[in-house]
């Protein structure tokens, strides 16, 4: 695909509403259902002073799109508007794209009459939470019932609470959902660059959270979308695995694509941590474009552990991307309850990218105001090799980062430092329930042979939904 088929799927695209600023609450909704994201600062702290209260909205036309802002004291929970002085960003993961060595091809969503996506959301004494979960397949003949779903949950913590696992919507029949409980907590510490094996089990020690700890896992996972297929996962395997210690397996990478949009902060500073070296600024960055990020050269494409995000007239957020993420094998009993058993956990590489005003108005045309729009990409890369299913069991990845305010961030931190425990999510320990987000539209995936630059160019395009906004 060329830059300038985006163009012409701008024009196609719909354009997005203004968030919602809201009370968790509702009198006329009181658990929340018809909610998106019933996250805000009332439910986590009475004080709006505090400096850990973080408000949180949703995009009403978009589920799959949460904005996390400040300060407290200047959002007005009885009329549930944003006052002048509010500063939010808005984050969504937009597109996930599984690949191997020969390239990535495209799946397509599983949509009407199938029951995806799947909503939920409650409102708990411990936390308030969203979940969602979308259906893909390979849209090619020959794999087309080889499935693959992605669900995520995002919370913002209402006390103080320690778990490992996290609770994911992965489906619903009538009116029950399905859903899975999967570790999130690493099994060594630190995660070396060759992984390490859980043992089958979730360690026993936990993760912690405290009130205004927002959360979003994301998990994702394949399966077949019919028994006994012989165009499911096995096909998939034998069609583009490679022999690893006399079995075929597929070998490759899941890469998940995020958009973080700060224009809304009012300031510029943005400081992106790598895991070893120097840190950076967002200003700092040398623009890319879709080429030369493919090209891995020519441009900045940080790496990243942190990401604190300034605001004028308020101290801001701070993203902990833990170092690890972990995998494991879902299975579903003939009573259709499901469980999963934790695998490996992994290194995971995190990456910051600041495309060109040229790809960006090349996207957005006059909605993208150079010097203005304040837009960061982030890219996630997952080793998922190895993976396969059938309709009653499969392969699954799951991560679990955090945002604090600024103040909270730090705090954690110095925690973590003087008790010598420091994790990657600066929490220290956890069980319970949360999420992440995975791709809302058409993701493209798969071990198809395809030009190296088709998934990148993609995820582009995608991002028109998402950044065509009118006020």
């Amino acid at each position: 695909m060329k830059v300038s088929a985006i163009v012409a799927a701008l024009v196609l695209m719909p354009a997005q509403a203004k968030p919602i600023w809201q009370d968790i609450t509702d009198a006329n909704d009181p658990k929340g259902h018809g909610r998106r994201l019933e996250l805000q600062t009332v439910s986590s702290h009475t004080n709006v002073s505090d400096a850990a209260c973080i408000v949180g909205g949703f995009d009403d036309s978009n589920f799959n799109k949460v904005y996390i802002g400040g300060p407290c004291s200047k959002f007005n929970p009885t009329t549930m508007k944003a006052l002048p002085g509010f500063r939010y960003v808005a984050m969504e993961t937009i597109d996930v794209d599984l690949c191997n060595k020969d390239g990535c091809a495209e799946m397509k969503h599983v949509g009407e009459g199938s029951g995806f996506p799947v909503l939920q959301s409650q409102d708990l004494s411990t936390h308030a939470e969203v979940g969602s979960c979308g259906l893909f397949e390979f849209d090619t003949a020959d794999i087309k019932k080889a499935g693959f779903f992605a669900s995520t949950t995002s919370y913002l913590s209402k006390g103080s609470f320690t778990f490992s696992s996290n609770t994911f919507v992965v489906g619903k029949e009538c009116d029950k959902y399905s859903t899975l409980d999967v570790c999130i907590k690493n099994c060594c510490d630190p995660v070396p660059a060759e992984g390490c094996d859980c043992g089958g089990v979730c360690p026993t020690t936990t993760l912690s959270v405290e009130p205004g700890d927002f959360k979003y896992s994301l998990l994702s996972a394949a399966v077949d979308l019919e028994a006994e297929s012989t165009k499911g996962w096995a096909k998939v395997v034998d069609m583009y695995g490679v022999t690893v210690d006399g079995t075929k397996q597929i070998q490759g990478k899941q890469y998940t694509y995020q958009v973080i949009d700060f224009t809304e902060m009012g300031a510029d500073t943005i400081t992106i941590t790598p895991p070893a070296g120097s840190a950076t600024t967002f200003s700092d960055m040398t623009a890319c474009t879709p080429a030369q990020v493919e090209a891995g050269s020519g441009c900045t494409v940080a790496k990243v552990q942190t990401i604190t995000m300034a605001a004028n007239g308020w101290e801001g957020v701070s993203y902990d991307f833990p170092m690890y993420y972990n995998t494991g094998t879902w299975t579903s009993a003939t009573s259709g309850e499901l469980s999963a058993t934790p695998g490996h956990s992994k290194q995971v590489v995190i990456e910051a990218i600041k495309f060109d005003d040229a790809t960006m108005t090349t996207m957005l045309g006059s909605a993208y105001q150079a010097g203005t729009t304040k837009v960061m990409f982030l890219r996630y890369t997952f080793d998922i090799s190895g993976i396969t299913a059938t309709d009653m069991t499969g392969k699954y990845m799951v991560y679990d980062p955090t945002v604090n305010t600024v103040t909270q961030a730090k705090a954690k931190a110095a925690a973590n430092t003087a008790s010598g425990t420091a994790t990657g999510t600066a929490t220290g320990t956890a069980t319970g329930t949360s999420t992440g987000t995975a791709a809302s539209t058409a993701a493209t995936a798969s071990f198809a042979p395809a030009s190296t630059t088709l998934s990148l160019i993609s995820m582009l395009a995608t991002l028109v939904n998402y950044l065509t906004q009118v006020d």
